[in-house]
């Protein structure tokens, strides 16, 4: 799919990048917020546990979650280059019986999509124009834990994302960043019956775990 909802992820996440970020990964392991979000959900997970990755790149939560004996896996994946990377390594590891890799706009495929026990969306809700709908949306497949990446609601990361959305602009290139306020999103979570358990916060990004029925 080369643009959802006005976001060309096929241009900023393509064949090249994929194959940057898993040389990256397949070399020193999960990173930073990832790494973060990885320790939270195995912390607060008894395994083995079905996963519902939402626009999760080369699949890093998947493969570390496979790993650790979860019983199943979902990633949805709006870049077709990235989409096809996970159903590659999801082969090239053996892991094609209990990896299931969905292309496109998960607001649009939702559908189609299992619950699981953990739904995780890494760097994703920022990425996204539609935060209401991608949120209710992912969080009702959430049979236990949701855990998000996003960045902290502070001014000087608007500010941030702001001059990378005018510099995507000068580019000609059809992709924008959102800071999404963590109150925004908490209240839609809220409303669906999930409450916060943890959050790690560093420079950048916030990790947010929430629990059902907590």
């Amino acid at each position: 799919m080369s643009c959802c909802r006005g976001q060309n992820y096929d241009r900023l996440f393509g064949t090249k990048a994929a194959r940057k970020e898993l040389r990256a990964y397949q070399k020193r392991g999960p990173r930073g917020a990832t790494w973060r979000l990885l320790r939270l959900v195995k912390a607060a997970s008894t395994q083995p546990v079905s996963l519902l990755d939402i626009g999760g790149g080369i699949g890093v939560i998947p493969q570390e979650m496979l790993k650790v004996g979860a019983s199943m896996v979902t990633s949805v994946e709006a870049s077709g280059a990235y989409a096809a990377t996970t159903r590659r390594v999801a082969r090239d590891q053996g892991y094609g019986e209990r990896w299931t890799s969905v292309e496109g706009d998960f607001v649009e495929r939702s559908g189609e999509v299992p619950p699981a026990d953990v739904v995780t969306l890494d760097k994703v809700i920022c990425c996204y124009p539609d935060m209401p709908a991608l949120v209710s949306l992912s969080v009702s497949k959430a049979q236990k834990l949701y855990c998000i990446v996003v960045p902290q609601d502070r001014w000087w990361v608007r500010v941030a994302i702001q001059v990378e959305n005018a510099v995507m602009r000068l580019l000609r290139c059809e992709f924008q960043g959102f800071a999404h306020p963590h109150a925004a999103i908490d209240a839609v979570l809220d409303e669906a019956g999930l409450r916060k358990v943890a959050t790690e916060s560093h420079w950048i990004w916030s990790v947010r775990l929430y629990a059902r029925g907590a």
